[in-house]
């Protein structure tokens, strides 16, 4: 998850995005951006998603991410982009 968080960082500040901004591209309220990015808060779907629709660029970035987190978990598989696990 840290290199989805460091690169949606890299789009905001290329972009000149505000926290608020970048939450509303994204389809989150700011203080839920902010709680992300402190860990403070896990992404959910909401996010993820949000994040994938505003820059599906991403797609590989959010999957690995999910990988890895279900990995540390072990409660199920992700697929990855061509289906295969």
């Amino acid at each position: 998850m840290d290199e989805l968080l460091r690169r949606l960082r890299e789009k905001q500040e290329n972009e000149n995005l505000t926290l608020q901004e970048m939450a509303q591209r994204i389809g989150v309220t700011a203080a839920c951006l902010c709680m992300i990015y402190r860990r403070q808060r896990s992404p959910g779907r909401k996010f993820l998603s949000g994040v994938l629709v505003a820059y599906p660029d991403l797609r590989e970035c959010i999957l690995r991410a999910l990988r890895a987190d279900v990995d540390k978990n072990g409660s199920q598989r992700i697929p990855t982009v061509d289906g295969e696990y």
